[in-house]
């Protein structure tokens, strides 16, 4: 195997071992959740963190990224310094715009504790920032080591607060601002980014050439927002904050679809910037996104049956009515994680106007449909409109990623999406447990064939057999 792809499959590894415990959180917690908090005040914190989602990345200009992107480029150390540097001011006036903007909010809607829902989205915006230091200064040992100790803290207080000390939803933020503090601390102190702050690394010109990369991808996240934040916010609207609830629950469970994409997201993304400016970038893109293809399909329809047979022991009774959406988050889970996927390639090559145009048709179709379809066919209308929007804005970054850098999913790949409509025919047309049961170990006895011969084909094609 090849240098790259050695360097790959251990960085995906290593994201694998620290990213499981902290991305299985949400799902860790949410007996918790579901049995000591009513779902109408769950639905409230879950219209909160879609307000925190879109306002963070839009005010902050998605800077981290922006960041990443050139501090892979910087030729010395010093040179990563300067870039972060340039960042730093950025985070801290977005952090007092981001306090102003939320206490407005809360004049006309109520955010129920608007201190704590400021300092959440503060800390939000430093983990994704500081997040993204560690991972400029190549050190994934202390980005992965960071986020296990964040996530350890938020385990444990949240624990505390809501079972011993009866906190109820605030123990939610205050877990997160505390977790989140470590995280940016360990960083900060491994790096003394403050140390090595110098004012006179903060410039136009620099700062011109960040904003033009983070503005579009801030223009995204609206974009993007359109889709679950929009969503939840016309579901409250229209429905009540119950039903927000419950969409709120079955989104945790997309943690596991999102958990493969994001782990091979983090590792891919430093190799796809390296690659950018290899002649036979093409190839290497195009192999690992047919190997993703098939992880995702296999494991969407694998985990589908799984959320199906642990539902009932695993959530309060008040929640069961978000069982009958879960093959709907299931589908906009992984074509919005496959989606995100072919947006770092996109990026990898400075390209973000098809990220955007992509964002803005699929969240003008979700707008248009919610519309439509939560009046004639209530919840399960908008799970419809989210599925539909997230699958088109997949499709639409693979045809033009195929069409304009001849990057695509092979047909032999793409002929295993058969499996999914099968998974979903078994979830809602089977009520026996073993019949579960044997099309999860049948999915994955295929999978194992089927990876192998991925794995001949995209990595060593000479040895097929």
């Amino acid at each position: 195997m090849k240098p790259r792809y050695k360097h790959f499959f251990f960085t995906v590894i290593g994201y694998f071992a620290g990213n499981v415990f902290t991305k299985l959180i949400s799902l860790i917690l949410l007996p918790l959740y579901t049995k000591l908090i009513d779902p109408e005040i769950y639905g409230l914190y879950g219209v909160n963190m879609t307000i925190v989602q879109l306002l963070v990345p839009v005010v902050c200009m998605c800077i981290w990224m922006a960041v990443f992107r050139y501090s892979a480029e910087a030729e010395t150390e010093q040179d990563r310094y300067e870039i972060i540097s340039t960042g730093l001011p950025v985070m801290w006036i977005a952090s007092g715009v981001i306090v102003a903007v939320l206490l407005i909010i809360n004049i006309f809607w109520s955010l129920g504790n608007p201190y704590l829902v400021c300092f959440y989205a503060i800390a939000n915006g430093f983990q994704y920032f500081y997040g993204y230091i560690a991972r400029s200064m190549k050190d994934n040992k202390t980005f992965i080591l960071s986020g296990c100790v964040n996530s350890t803290i938020n385990l444990l207080l949240n624990w505390i607060g809501i079972v011993y000390l009866h906190h109820g939803i605030e123990a939610l933020y205050y877990s997160y601002i505390i977790g989140t503090l470590a995280q940016v601390l360990i960083i900060g102190i491994k790096f003394r980014v403050l140390s090595h702050f110098r004012m006179e690394y903060v410039h136009k010109g620099r700062l011109r050439t960040l904003f033009k990369f983070g503005g579009p991808l801030a223009l995204n996240s609206i974009m993007q927002w359109l889709l679950t934040g929009f969503t939840q916010i016309m579901i409250a609207q229209m429905l009540g904050t119950y039903y927000n609830g419950l969409f709120s629950v079955a989104v945790k469970f997309a943690t596991l679809i999102s958990l493969i994409a994001s782990i091979f997201e983090y590792a891919w993304l430093e190799l796809a910037y390296d690659l950018a400016k290899n002649d036979n970038s093409v190839g290497y893109y195009r192999r690992v996104i047919n190997m993703l293809f098939g992880v995702l399909v296999f494991g969407s329809s694998v985990f589908m049956l799984v959320i199906k047979i642990m539902f009932p022991y695993f959530i309060a009774p008040a929640y069961s009515e978000a069982l009958e959406i879960i093959p709907y988050i299931v589908m906009y889970a992984g074509a919005n994680s496959f989606a995100s996927f072919f947006s770092t390639i996109y990026m990898s090559y400075k390209d973000v106007k098809t990220i955007i145009a992509s964002s803005l048709v699929a969240g003008g179709t979700n707008l248009l449909l919610i519309l439509l379809l939560i009046p004639a066919l209530g919840f399960h209308g908008a799970m419809i409109s989210l599925m539909v929007a997230s699958v088109l804005m997949m499709l639409i970054r693979e045809i033009v990623l195929e069409k304009k850098y001849r990057i695509g999913i092979d047909a032999l790949t793409g002929i295993w999406i058969l499996i999914l409509p099968a998974s979903i025919a078994a979830f809602y047309l089977s009520p026996n447990i073993l019949v579960d049961v044997s099309s999860i170990l049948i999915y994955m006895v295929l999978f194992v064939f089927v990876a192998r011969r991925m794995f001949y084909t995209y990595m060593r094609p000479k040895k097929l057999r």
